[in-house]
């Protein structure tokens, strides 16, 4: 049995990677968005390779590379909270733009 200890280190460890492998995804998409078809494989591949070895490299580090269930459910929750809190920063931009721009012309 794994220590609590290490279990929310681990659970917060694989929250915080979920976040940064979204970031990563989406820049790798925005990269090889127009490259050619095995261009996009390898470097998706190595995009997936690498990401997964400072995964493992962060779990050795924290708890002897230990692998739950639910720490890849972190990784998921991770992905997903990113995705959502993107949209909503994006939202709130555009909106408050677009707000300072309506404002700006109320003089006119």
């Amino acid at each position: 049995m794994i220590d609590l200890k290490l279990q929310i280190a681990s659970l917060l460890f694989s929250l915080i990677f979920g976040i940064i492998l979204e970031i990563m995804i989406k820049i790798n998409y925005k990269f090889i968005k127009q490259s050619h078809k095995l261009i996009q494989i390898i470097l998706t591949f190595l995009v997936i390779i690498i990401n997964t070895l400072i995964y493992f490299i962060g779990l050795k580090y924290i708890n002897e590379a230990y692998m739950h269930p639910y720490f890849i459910l972190m990784i998921i929750v991770g992905c997903i909270l990113e995705d959502f809190l993107a949209k909503k920063i994006s939202n709130t931009f555009v909106k408050s733009k677009v707000k300072w721009y309506n404002d700006t012309r109320i003089g006119d």
